[in-house]
């Protein structure tokens, strides 16, 4: 599946690179986070010329998403990343973004038959306990979770590196 909204956030979050700390830098980050928290693909906006009526998508931004759409990728924003010498800075920030999804791409995948639910849960790999900055043991833990029906669990404290969460000590751990 495609996620076209992603993928314009991730040009514009390029071009936000790009300008820095300015205002146009702040501008194509609202712009990138409109893409990203979305309800909805942006394919059909842009092809009915109403994109620009999103808060925060101006001239640039739109000429962005248009290359993109039609041509299916960005040779404006390829060409300013080039020129700015910031190649490597940009690849770093894409392979941190590489697993995002957008909003509007989490909607269309929820809404297919067979989708996640709570009801077909198995288990919960994020949880803290009162060893870190959980409000519940171990025990207490084990407990909800076999309630709930679940097969499995993974407990997440925090390590001593990150004590403002509670992290216990080494000490603690043996």
């Amino acid at each position: 599946m495609r996620d076209v909204n992603l993928e314009l956030a991730s040009l514009l979050y390029d071009m936000a690179a790009i300008v820095g700390d300015s205002q146009r830098g702040w501008c194509y980050k609202l712009a990138a986070n409109a893409m990203v928290g979305g309800d909805r693909d942006i394919t059909p906006l842009i092809t009915a010329n109403t994109f620009k009526t999103i808060s925060g998508i101006g001239p640039t931004t739109d000429r962005i998403a248009r290359e993109l759409i039609l041509d299916g990728d960005c040779g404006f924003v390829e060409r300013a990343v080039r020129e700015s010498g910031k190649e490597q800075e940009i690849a770093r920030l894409h392979n941190l973004r590489r697993q995002y999804l957008s909003r509007a791409a989490v909607r269309e995948i929820l809404s297919r038959k067979g989708a996640p639910s709570r009801a077909r849960y198995r288990g919960d790999f994020q949880m803290h306990s009162i060893w870190s900055d959980g409000a519940e043991t171990l025990e207490s833990i084990v407990n909800a979770c076999l309630e709930r029906g679940w097969s499995c669990a993974g407990v997440t404290d925090h390590s001593y590196g990150l004590s403002i969460a509670g992290g216990m000590s080494m000490a603690r751990a043996v």
